[in-house]
């Protein structure tokens, strides 16, 4: 995923850079169907996720076709839509593996994916229209000043790193729920699951509704700061729960916050980013949640295996705590205007 900013920085034409992301991620999930030993496995995944680069992709074509004014909502959907992805993924893989015989279920799946992936392909060439304005390409030199400004950003660098922590804090729940669960509250597999289906549900809905709204009423920085408090509520709640219903009022709380937190992030990166750096400045607020979804579970074992079930949970929600109050110390007050008048 880190790779994917730079591929975007340099490459003219977004619409291409989607296909090819697309093309190479139906190309491994397809060779993913044949593989025979942990090296080849190792490997298939290993280009599947240079293909994620199209997910940074995506955010920077919203931030070329919206306004400064509505861009909170358009990046809304488009998480929603990464969101919805999510919760059917599974549901239709496990549908399409049970259609054939368990031997044969992965390869099957993995095609099914690889068929996705080119079905994805050709709707972006017949439908997504290229959104980077013709235009002379700019010296090596100033490229690469622009992309070294950006990085140094205040107002870009504090987004990444809040999105860091909350996709951490997440990674951390998701990675120790189902053990905590079934062992501190006595929940079944099926319980669980519909716990899972849930929070991406409540997601999709405060996404696709709610970002653009809450933007505009409070400011894209100010939305952040909420949305990562409700985010620790959440998790805190639900590090203190008991019983089936508290476990269900922590992590819907827990979704509803994160749901927020994702397009408020996109959105303050992209006000941050000029013209051209809009794919360097979505790539890498995309490697930064994917290091954060890499990390979160890392650290979550032994913090469960040292403390207790519920510690990881806890622990995630006192770290957005404190990322929220040195946030408000170092910007008190910021809101979008603040980040257009620096762009």
């Amino acid at each position: 995923m880190f790779l994917a900013y730079g591929a975007v920085a340099y490459l003219s034409a977004i619409l291409v850079f989607k296909l090819t992301s697309l093309l190479l991620g139906a190309l491994a999930y397809w060779l993913q169907g044949y593989v025979n030993s942990p090296e080849q496995l190792l490997l298939a995944r290993f280009g599947s996720g240079l293909a994620s680069g199209a997910f940074a992709v995506g955010f920077a074509v919203a931030s070329d076709i919206s306004s400064r004014d509505n861009r909170a909502q358009v990046m809304g959907v488009v998480s929603a839509g990464l969101s919805a992805g999510i919760i059917f993924g599974p549901a239709i893989g496990g549908f399409v593996g049970g259609m054939v015989a368990e031997e044969s279920a992965f390869a099957v799946v993995c095609h099914a994916s690889a068929a996705l992936n080119l079905l994805a392909a050709a709707c972006t060439l017949l439908l997504l229209p290229e959104t980077r304005r013709p235009r002379a390409p700019a010296a090596p030199a100033a490229s690469r000043a622009a992309r070294r400004a950006l990085l140094a950003n205040p107002l870009f660098c504090l987004p990444v790193i809040i999105g860091f922590a909350a996709m951490a804090s997440v990674a951390m729940m998701e990675g120790t729920f189902v053990v905590s669960a079934e062992r501190a509250l006595g929940l079944a597999p099926l319980q669980i699951g519909l716990i899972f289906t849930l929070m991406g549900c409540c997601s999709v809905v405060v996404q696709a509704t709610l970002a653009g709204r809450l933007a505009r009423l409070l400011g894209e920085y100010r939305m952040l700061l909420c949305a990562m408090g409700v985010q620790a509520a959440g998790l805190l709640f639900l590090g203190l729960s008991g019983d089936l219903l508290s476990a269900v009022i922590g992590t819907v709380t827990l979704s509803v916050g994160y749901a927020l937190l994702n397009p408020a992030v996109s959105t303050l990166a992209s006000f941050a980013a000029d013209e051209d750096t809009q794919g360097v400045a979505q790539g890498v607020v995309q490697g930064s949640s994917a290091l954060g979804r890499v990390l979160g579970p890392a650290a979550a074992g032994p913090i469960y295996d040292g403390f207790g079930p519920t510690a990881p949970f806890l622990t995630g929600g006192l770290q957005l705590l404190v990322v929220i109050a040195l946030a408000s110390l170092w910007r008190p007050g910021a809101n979008a205007e603040e980040a257009r008048a620096a762009g």
